[in-house]
């Protein structure tokens, strides 16, 4: 990734579009890429979703980041709170979910990607700041002839925290998921349809909406889209 890029649209718009390209996944990477991608097929469903909306499966993890080291040291506590106002589908109540598996949590990948992003992040900020929350979440939406998945079902929302990064791991037999990101007033911003792996975005969530159109199967009879959130949040 670009980091000077990032981090100046990041400072100047609050988000940054960073697709495929600018990750190099290649080389050293590309078995530890394979182990990460594969891990979506063993996600556990999401038992906090409504009755009915049984498309979502997801697992997740925590660390604490101090950016002298930039060491992720894993958090025993898979627990995951927002409050209603943010999450008007699910926020109020705690959520306990599957655990990120041990190998997966020490993936080579992720933590390139997540120190990666806390660079672009302190670069773009006047106060930089050296200690850090980092939340991260396996998400898989599926989709059949009968039930569209919807990767948003809170519709167009904050996640609140400070930033956060959405990146694209797979799509697999699908039309729709566009990602939509806005001012707070519901001013568009960006739309574009994440479809080669990494594409995604950084952006500030404490300034920014964003929001996915429902996907639904292509020529199959049933798909899925695999997606890697991150949330930072100043633990400091």
């Amino acid at each position: 990734m670009n980091i000077v890029k990032t981090s100046r649209e990041l400072s100047s718009q609050n988000f940054s579009f960073v697709p495929s390209e600018e990750w190099a996944l290649n080389g050293k990477f590309a078995a530890a890429w394979d182990e990460l991608v594969g891990s979506w097929d063993r996600l556990e469903a999401d038992r906090y979703m409504k009755p009915g909306d049984d498309y979502r499966k997801r697992r997740f993890c925590k660390y604490r980041v101090d950016v002298a080291d930039m060491k992720l040291v894993e958090l025993n506590d898979f627990s995951f709170y927002q409050l209603s106002a943010v999450n008007s589908y699910a926020g109020g109540l705690r959520r306990d979910f599957a655990p990120v598996e041990p190998e997966i949590r020490r993936n080579v990948v992720i933590s390139s990607i997540v120190r990666t992003c806390l660079e672009a992040i302190n670069a773009s900020q006047q106060k930089p700041s050296r200690k850090w929350q980092v939340y991260l979440h396996q998400i898989r939406i599926n989709c059949n002839r009968k039930v569209f998945g919807q990767p948003t079902p809170e519709g167009l929302h904050r996640d609140g925290h400070d930033f956060i990064s959405m990146h694209l791991m797979k799509r697999v037999g699908i039309d729709g998921g566009t990602s939509r990101i806005c001012s707070l007033d519901g001013q568009r911003l960006m739309t574009v349809t994440l479809r080669n792996r990494m594409d995604g975005f950084l952006v500030n969530d404490s300034a920014l909406l964003h929001g996915v159109s429902q996907i639904m199967p292509s020529a199959a009879d049933a798909g899925h889209r695999d997606m890697l959130i991150i949330d930072y949040n100043r633990d400091e």
